[in-house]
């Protein structure tokens, strides 16, 4: 499919402008997000739930489970023997990394469909997106393995706010990634200006909604500025960095290319690591990569 081309750029006069409680209205009221999710996330997020139940929910569904199970099995874990079915897996690889591909595996299928625009498609915010994520649990791993939990879902949903504009105000989103000064003022910069909102706004709304926990919503909403983040500092410091190194390493889209350095130094600092741990996260990336590829091809086969 060919690219289009907006070189007559104009905004209908009689086009509305969506809001950030109209789009929350329409999102929440047709279930953008996959029940599944909600309720994997339901699950694991009550102490008094067991594994049985988490197993019980993700055999429910044929396709996750199906997804998961590949998942698992693939060089990205290094498990040393083949998993044939979901109890095993959360037995070998625990609760929350299970928790974590279910989840992934569920809002995939949000990002199919072709949508070409300029240099973005859904595709390539999918492979984005679990770079991020990928890198997110490489960071994590190197700085306290504790801080681990949930960063992987976070790299998953950090830009789900795009999608979300993508699929419910796609006129505008095509306005905006076409807009003449877009190079200038960057994504946040000509949403701001044509919407008076930013994707960060939405999908800080739309967590809370969906109630994912406050370190998520945190995190998420402030991983391009995480100075701001006061709470969760570190796992937004983490999210920050794994989005800088998948924008350098430059995989799929990348709409965040620019690095402001008083909000880099400030990762540096929250995380305690000097320039040459960032030049080996770099160089470790690829490689973690490589290892992730079902994930990175697992919206190909939707």
């Amino acid at each position: 499919m060919d690219k289009k081309d907006f070189s007559n750029y104009s905004i209908p006069s009689s086009l509305p402008k969506p809001s950030l409680g109209s789009l929350e209205k329409t999102i929440s009221s047709i279930s953008a997000i996959p029940v599944i999710a909600l309720k994997i996330l339901e699950v694991t997020q009550n102490p008094k739930s067991t594994v049985a139940q988490l197993e019980s929910l993700i055999k429910s569904d044929t396709s996750l489970s199906t997804n998961l199970l590949r998942l698992v099995n693939s060089s990205y874990f290094g498990l040393n023997q083949s998993v044939v079915d979901i109890h095993k897996a959360i037995v070998l690889m625990g609760l929350k990394t299970v928790r974590d591909l279910a989840l992934a595996s569920s809002i995939c299928p949000l990002f199919s469909g072709e949508s070409i625009i300029t240099n973005y498609s859904r595709i390539n915010l999918w492979k984005h997106s679990v770079c991020v994520a990928i890198a997110s649990r490489m960071v994590a791993r190197r700085i306290d393995s504790s801080l681990d939990e949930s960063l992987f879902t976070m790299g998953i949903i950090h830009d789900l706010g795009i999608l979300l504009l993508d699929l419910h105000a796609h006129v505008w989103f095509e306005l905006i990634l076409t807009h003449p000064e877009y190079q200038q003022l960057g994504l946040e910069g000509v949403e701001k200006e044509l919407l008076g909102f930013t994707h960060h706004d939405l999908i800080q709304i739309i967590l809370k909604k969906w109630q994912f926990p406050p370190m998520v919503v945190e995190a998420v909403a402030f991983h391009l500025q995480p100075s701001r983040s006061l709470i969760f500092s570190q796992q937004t410091a983490i999210l920050y960095l794994a989005n800088c190194l998948a924008n350098r390493h430059g995989l799929g889209y990348t709409p965040h290319k620019n690095v402001k350095a008083e909000e880099f130094n400030h990762v540096l600092k929250v995380l305690n690591l000097g320039i040459k741990d960032i030049h080996v996260l770099m160089d470790d990336l690829p490689g973690e990569l490589v290892d992730g590829n079902n994930l990175l091809i697992m919206i190909e086969d939707m």
